[in-house]
């Protein structure tokens, strides 16, 4: 088979693997079933190297410079990236599939990303750039966000573009010293954080590592968010299940109860 591009993101499920193309932000699931068949099945096999190379999965000649005029031709005014700063998570939440490395971002990656930036800033017409901070639990990699973003507003200055950024964390190591970093050093302005109701159900879903709960950590660091005078917006996210249905409610009636009427803070329930 072909051999696939650098620019394609892998991520293997205990159910397939996930392919992101980076070049055309094209993506998809492939079944542990269908990639039995593609070695044992010549017809199979075909059907699915057709398919990759339909969407240019593999590698071709000058591929840097077709992304770039790819950006360049595509009518867009937000340049977005979502980059998982660590491979790891201080979280062993029970039901996530995800199989954690202890990898950090080189410094080797920061640069190809920063130079990938310029570039597609300098050849394109974007007017804003947004970034998703991800991981893994991405706190694990403040370095990385701090030297990625020091790096992106300063290009974003010499372009004229507005710069913002947002997190997902599970929100364990956001004290004040690091909300306070995020929002005014890196212009971080959203934030989502997962609570699974109140903290009977949320430590028994949601555990450390260690095995240990993470509830009062979290609501203590929520709560730190919600006490500073700063402007942003913070999803709080309940993953809902009969189950912990009551203890959403509970949550919702008693430690919650103060954020209803905090405008920066929105309710998100996912079933």
């Amino acid at each position: 088979m072909q051999i696939l591009s650098p620019y394609i993101l892998r991520k293997k499920t205990e159910t397939g693997e996930l392919f992101f193309n980076s070049k055309n932000n094209h993506s998809c699931f492939i079944t542990n079933d269908l990639l039995d068949a593609v070695e044992n099945d010549l017809v199979v096999k075909g059907q699915y190297e057709n398919y990759l190379s339909k969407y240019n999965y593999f590698q071709e000649e000058n591929e840097f410079e077709k992304t770039i005029e790819y950006v360049r031709n595509t009518e867009m005014e937000t340049l977005e990236f979502t980059i998982l700063t660590h491979g790891d998570c201080n979280f062993r939440c029970k039901y996530c599939y995800e199989k954690f490395e202890n990898i950090k971002m080189s410094e080797e990656t920061e640069a190809a990303i920063v130079e990938f930036t310029e570039k597609l800033l300098a050849e394109s017409m974007f007017k804003y750039m947004h970034v998703s901070w991800f991981g893994g639990e991405p706190l694990l990699g403040l370095k990385t966000i701090k030297n990625l973003s020091e790096k992106f507003m300063t290009i974003c200055s010499q372009n004229g573009l507005d710069y913002s950024a947002s997190i997902t964390t599970n929100g364990y190591l956001l004290n004040e010293r690091i909300i306070h970093q995020l929002i005014l050093g890196y212009s971080v302005s959203s934030f989502q954080i997962t609570l699974d109701g109140d903290e009977e159900s949320h430590n028994f879903q949601r555990v450390l590592h260690n095995g240990k709960g993470s509830y009062s950590k979290i609501l203590e660091n929520i709560r730190c968010l919600q006490n500073s005078n700063l402007n942003f917006c913070c999803n709080l996210r309940f993953n809902i299940s009969k189950e912990n249905f009551n203890n959403v409610k509970i949550f919702l009636e008693s430690d919650g109860e103060s954020f209803k009427h905090d405008k920066r803070f929105r309710f998100f329930f996912i079933t």
